[in-house]
């Protein structure tokens, strides 16, 4: 299966112009207070939404990245263990913020997973999506397309914001919370003749094909989102303007506040006892390498979705990752 590519002013669109002509931040609070310090009622809170989507991976490289996992003929028992005790680190971090916001009924969830494809789940209350959560390890899938991934969130936001008026739009916060090893694949080039192509110290360069037969196939049933054979797909140029697209939602529709955060999901302690043998889930990565690529896509996609990023170490951190990002309504709520 092939990985990604793409240097910052390639075919697919070059670097992205920002929403509002800036060049991304560092995350931040559209609200938290109206003018001269006073407060909302909370008996008002339903007309402040807040709205999370998690976008998580859900490729054969997590039973590695984010034990344990099946799915993938057996391969991740064999590296990771049964499928047994705790669920994945990425799952319980889900549960826990759902179990701590689960009294706020101004708050819905949406879930986005994805491998060579994406499936969408709506918003909803918590209690609907947490149900879905412990199946996940065992509908491991192939591939990890990160641009359909990103095109699927878009797609799900802009869905919802054309069912609301426009009045309730302005007091809406969206929250997009990314869950990835920030390895695309598969990558494809639409040049197949450079003389260099990224790589793990260059990350920032054009990614060659990852598998150069399905990548040149313009005949088969594969073609992925707007890839067509012989094009590009999940170059980092691509992925830059997929997040910007995601955010200019906000400006288009007047949203209150629409982030694009994302977090590195990648036990570096089980990818070094799986060693060489992993190497085809990580695009030929290892231990460091995997991890450097993985910083420099997922940080490019949170500055571009003007969001954060956080590499919590070890999956297990998680939780406390996401205990960060903002999900207060975008007013101050009266005791």
């Amino acid at each position: 299966m092939p990985e990604d590519s793409l240097d910052a002013g390639n075919a697919a669109g070059g670097v992205p112009t920002m929403p509002g002509g800036g060049t991304g931040s560092a995350g931040g609070s559209a609200g938290g207070g109206t003018a001269g310090g006073t407060c909302t009622p909370k008996s008002e809170r339903d007309e402040w939404p807040v709205k999370v989507v998690f976008v998580v991976q859900n490729s054969s490289s997590m039973c590695v990245a984010d034990p344990p996992g099946t799915g993938a003929g057996g391969f991740c028992d064999a590296v990771s263990g049964p499928a047994g005790g705790l669920p994945p680190a990425r799952v319980r971090a889900i549960q826990s913020f759902l179990t701590s916001n689960n009294g706020r009924s101004n708050l819905s969830v949406a879930l986005v997973t994805w491998g060579l494809k994406a499936a969408t789940v709506p918003f909803s209350s918590s209690a609907r999506i947490a149900p879905l959560l412990p199946a996940l390890p065992s509908q491991l899938v192939s591939g990890a397309n990160l641009q359909q991934a990103l095109t699927a969130t878009r797609s799900l936001i802009e869905a919802d914001v054309t069912s609301a008026s426009p009045a309730l739009r302005s007091r809406t916060r969206y929250v997009v919370v990314l869950l990835s090893t920030g390895l695309p694949s598969p990558r494809c080039s639409a040049n197949d003749a450079l003389p260099v192509y990224a790589n793990a110290g260059r990350p920032e360069g054009t990614w060659g094909d990852s598998s150069a037969s399905f990548c040149n196939d313009t005949t088969g049933p594969e073609i992925l989102g707007p890839m067509v054979g012989g094009g590009d797909l999940n170059q980092n140029g691509q992925l830059r303007q997929a997040a910007a697209n995601l955010i200019a939602l906000e400006p288009v529709y007047q949203l209150g506040e629409l982030r694009l955060h994302t977090r590195l999901v990648s036990s570096p302690n089980a990818i070094a006892r799986c060693g060489p043998i992993c190497a085809d889930l990580y695009g030929g990565f290892l231990d460091l390498e995997a991890r450097a690529v993985g910083t420099y896509t997922l940080s490019q996609v949170a500055q571009f979705g003007e969001g954060t990023f956080v590499d919590p170490g070890e999956p297990a951190n998680l939780d406390a990752s996401l205990r960060s990002i903002d999900t207060n309504e975008l007013v101050t709520l009266c005791e």
